[in-house]
């Protein structure tokens, strides 16, 4: 279990955009104002429970962090984490999706919700899944395969976790092994990522989405 003082001794060492969670000063108000998202009150997260680690993961318009919320291991995705750049209209869209689909999703194979925040910045936090991606498992074990009945098992997961979206009318769209998330002892697999998600599955999808890579041919 880690120490919450590590966390916080942590958070102030690292550059990070924010600074402490709980002032709030080092982030400039215009940004603020024009980084508005309407989101539930009730999935909102208190930030002065809230402790950042070290990173996990980066990408171009996100970083995640391990982290701690009310002494709970927590997984911390920061949206475009540059405060000298306006987050985009398009990325707040997003952001505002994943967190309403992910709050309503309750599956034992989808990555749990905790909570969220517009405030300083556009915040993402759910359960931490220590065994990283199913991307970076599959390359560790190269070029041996998988166990057959552990891939059989991620198989199921992957299948029960799609067949449970469809069935509440939620269409992942972005389905790949990197948004495929592991239990420490690499035994459990959970769906992550809802950001290209959508609602209806009865309705007709013109607009194409996902990676291209992981994308179906038609």
């Amino acid at each position: 279990m880690v120490d919450t003082k590590d966390f916080i001794n942590l958070e102030r060492s690292l550059s990070n955009p924010f600074g402490n969670f709980s002032d709030g000063s080092a982030i400039d108000d215009d940004f603020s104002a024009q980084n508005s998202v309407s989101i539930d009150k009730k999935l909102l997260i208190d930030l002065q429970h809230l402790s950042i680690g070290h990173v996990i993961s980066e990408g171009p318009y996100s970083v995640v962090y391990e982290g701690l919320y009310k002494s709970m291991p927590v997984a911390i995705k920061i949206i475009q984490p540059d405060m000298s750049a306006n987050v985009s209209p398009e990325r707040k869209v997003k952001f505002q999706r994943e967190v309403t689909l992910l709050s309503k999703v309750k599956h034992e194979n989808i990555v749990k919700f905790i909570g969220a925040s517009t405030e300083p910045t556009l915040m993402l936090v759910t359960e931490l899944m220590r065994g990283g991606t199913l991307q970076k498992f599959l390359w560790s074990t190269r070029p041996q395969c998988p166990d057959l009945k552990l891939s059989l098992s991620f198989a199921l997961g992957i299948s029960r976790a799609m067949e449970y979206l469809h069935a509440i009318g939620i269409i992942h769209r972005d389905l790949k092994p990197s948004n495929l998330l592991l239990t420490e002892d690499k035994t459990i697999i959970k769906l992550a990522d809802f950001g290209l998600a959508r609602e209806d599955a009865e309705a007709e999808m013109t607009t194409e989405a996902g990676t291209y890579r992981w994308m179906a041919p038609e």
